[in-house]
């Protein structure tokens, strides 16, 4: 048997693919027929990928298939779509694909003694929009309990921070969010881009403080979940937090698609115009109860001292209740009311 690797499967962006030849491709020269050694990718759209290749003169026809990205490829998993092929054919085109997402290909040859070459095969992306994110003062917010689909597909390193105040590389592009942290309470909070299915991208998380050009070092991280990062860092409740996703600069996954996102004591980025259209809240001042009263049902309400410690938490289920707070010592402290994943902060005095 023998394997023949022509480079490796490092993914470029969509821009390059027209000149992308045989880079990432793998031959697997096991079979009786001729395989292709000269699959490129022709044209590239953000929802259609086509290719072309080198006709074998003894082929009978090919087999073309289209598969949902693996990190272990193989060529009867999560196809797609699958063409088969007359002989003299040299082209195909895979359309209804989704932006910025990452495929494997396979192709093999047919020939006379009905049998089959082994698989030809490449990663491969549809083309990616330009992310609007893609420069610190183009940052999209993120909140507590959020998670967004992100992507450095098409990207570019103009944004790119002074990584030499945070590790790291410099040459990888990068998108930016940000955490608006005002809920006022102090506690740490957690980012990552650890869920969802497993990641195509290797990834690299850094926290800054500051503004756009100058920024003060919070945290870095590399691997914590395979090649995917988390940070966890501490927040006063009074702080702006920006977080810039990248890859690693030695791998060949350094660009892709991932979920990021933020936990933790801090607030959630979604309004309440509508989850909390109606809330209200009183009397403030109190001393015994406080009544609560919302547009929607209201699943959790959580309640902090002046330190940010959490002194009581109810799951009331209800858009009208009252909250017993007759056991609480005098002072200052903070509701948060959760409703359809949607979080609302209050500050109140018990006397």
């Amino acid at each position: 048997m023998v394997i023949l690797f022509i480079l490796s499967e490092t993914p470029v962006q969509a821009t390059d693919y027209k000149t992308l030849g045989k880079e990432g491709i793998t031959v697997n020269d096991v079979g009786p027929c001729a395989p292709i050694q000269d699959l490129t990718v022709s044209e590239v759209t953000t929802e259609s990928i086509s290719f072309t290749w080198g006709e074998i003169s003894t082929a009978e026809g090919y087999t073309i298939s289209l598969h949902a990205y693996n990190p272990v490829p193989n060529s009867s998993d999560f196809i797609i779509e699958e063409q088969t092929l007359a002989a003299g054919t040299s082209t195909a085109t895979f359309n209804g694909l989704t932006e910025g997402t990452f495929y494997h290909v396979f192709i093999r040859t047919h020939c006379a003694t009905g049998s089959t070459s082994g698989d030809t095969f490449q990663k491969i992306h549809t083309e990616a929009l330009f992310p609007e994110n893609d420069t610190c003062t183009n940052a999209i917010a993120i909140g507590c309990g959020e998670t967004l689909k992100g992507s450095n597909l098409s990207a570019t390193t103009e944004g790119n921070p002074n990584i030499s105040a945070c590790g790291g590389n410099s040459n990888v592009p990068g998108v930016w969010y940000v955490i608006d942290d005002n809920a006022g309470i102090a506690g740490d909070i957690t980012v990552n881009v650890c869920s969802g299915t497993p990641s195509e991208m290797d990834t690299i998380l850094q926290v800054f403080t500051g503004e756009c050009g100058s920024f003060t070092c919070v945290t870095l991280n590399d691997d914590f979940c395979d090649f995917r990062s988390s940070v966890t860092f501490p927040s006063n409740g009074n702080t702006e937090f920006y977080v810039f996703v990248t890859g690693f600069q030695d791998s060949g996954s350094k660009l892709g698609n991932f979920d990021i996102s933020v936990t933790g004591a801090c607030n959630t980025l979604t309004t309440p115009e509508v989850a909390f259209s109606d809330f209200v809240m009183g009397p403030n001042p109190a001393s015994d109860v406080l009544q609560l009263s919302n547009n929607g049902p209201i699943q959790t309400v959580e309640i902090y001292d002046a330190l940010g410690k959490m002194v009581d938490v109810v799951h009331p289920n209800a858009a009208d209740f009252s909250l017993p707070i007759a056991k609480l010592p005098n002072g200052l402290y903070i509701l948060k009311a959760i409703a359809e994943g949607v979080t609302t902060t209050q500050r109140f005095i018990k006397e």
